[in-house]
């Protein structure tokens, strides 16, 4: 069996994929693609096992299938290529574009969220590959767009590509523990429209500045009571104030505010109930302030998610996990493409799992240890060596 224990090689795929910048905006996924197919057709994949999915304007997602000895069962790993921009450069100790190695960790944008999991997807396919056909079918999936609105993983799950998996893994930073449920989001841009006045005569008035803090609070409390107990490894739902804009002058009552907010919330909470509680909010301060009008639009949305643990499969991995590298469940406080799949597909067992600390995301100077992707690489090998046809049934 193909051994993954090569720092220097590992290391080096990783700084390829570093060095092909798919900031997100404007994204540029479609490079990496056409450099992951061109790897992997080097490597002994068929130009037939690649289907690309073409977004425009220079992005693409990208999904690889290798058969194996059981067609009758098949074994999901996904991964997104794009990744934030780098952010102020002069918070970077070298190029975050031009990978570099110090202190036994590759440095770059992406190194941990999540270039590093992509290389170990592809060093999993990569070891099928050389020694031989898997024992059952393995399906990648490289998409496009997951720091955003997530079109990469949508338009695969509407092209119908995760309808036949047993099992999915999104190999999202989680350092090596098994990640077993995620936080949902509902994010929300407030206006809210009140009435100027002179500031020595504020009763003549409607302070939407001071209204939409008002709105907030309220909502924040709300928000929280929705879940019911705090969930045991997420915690409790949050909203957290993100944006806020208002005021022309320092003595002029301002009519127009805008704010931005980030609701998280843990498994259990459904998105209409959160839905109910910002029309209860906006009812209630209305009613305290006559002629104030308060209107909002969603960004995004995506439901909190849990995965099954009793099911057979993920068991089996918590239970490697747990027993070979000590590594306990963990729930995730960022959102995955989980979340525009799972949904579409309730009975798709499911887990987070990927090299890489989830501390590192988005952060300057990035980092990830070549050994934990390597671990991760060998990870999927042992489940997929292991899985077996009634764990499905």
């Amino acid at each position: 069996m193909t051994k993954y224990d090569d720092h220097d090689e590992t290391a080096g795929l990783l700084s390829s994929l570093i060095g092909i910048n798919t900031s997100n905006p404007p994204g540029n996924e479609a490079a990496l693609a056409a450099f992951i197919q061109r790897y992997l057709t080097g490597e002994g994949a068929g130009a037939g096992a690649f289907r690309v999915v073409d977004h425009g304007g220079g992005r693409a997602s990208l999904v690889l299938d290798l058969p194996g000895g059981n067609p009758g069962l098949t074994l999901g790993f996904a991964g997104h290529m794009d990744t934030v921009p780098p952010g102020e450069r002069a918070e970077w100790r070298s190029d975050p574009f031009r990978a570099e190695r110090r202190e036994g960790f590759v440095h770059g944008r992406g190194a941990a969220d999540m270039k590093g999991g992509l290389t170990a997807m592809i060093l999993l396919a990569r070891s099928y590959l050389r020694d031989g056909p898997p024992p059952v079918n393995l399906r990648f999936f490289f998409t496009a767009d997951e720091e955003a609105a997530g079109m990469g993983a949508a338009a695969l799950r509407d092209a119908g590509f995760f309808g036949d998996l047993a099992f999915l893994f999104i190999c999202e930073p989680t350092g090596g523990h098994p990640g077993v449920c995620e936080k949902g989001i509902v994010w929300y841009d407030f206006t809210l429209q009140g009435r100027t006045s002179h500031a020595s005569m504020p009763e003549r008035g409607i302070n939407a500045l001071e209204a939409g803090f008002e709105y907030l609070a309220g909502v924040k409390e709300k928000i929280a009571a929705l879940a019911a107990a705090p969930h045991p490894l997420l915690g409790t739902n949050t909203c957290s104030v993100t944006l806020a804009q208002g005021g022309v002058k320092i003595n002029v009552i301002p009519d127009r505010a805008a704010f931005s907010a980030d609701i998280r919330c843990v498994p259990g909470t459904e998105l209409p109930r959160v839905e109910a509680a910002l029309d209860e909010a906006a009812g209630d301060l209305e009613r305290r302030h006559p002629g104030l009008v308060i209107t909002r639009t969603c960004r995004d949305r995506r439901p909190a998610l849990e995965a099954d643990v009793s099911h057979p499969a993920a068991a089996f991995m918590v239970d490697l996990c747990g027993k070979e590298a000590g590594k306990k469940p963990l729930g995730l406080f960022y959102f995955t493409d989980a979340s525009l799949v799972i949904p579409f597909y309730p009975r798709l067992p499911f887990m987070i799992l990927g090299p890489g600390l989830p501390g590192e995301c988005h952060c300057p100077n990035e980092k990830i240890a070549p050994g934990a992707i390597i671990e991760a690489a060998a990870r999927y090998r042992q489940f997929v060596e292991a899985a077996r046809g009634e764990w499905f049934s």
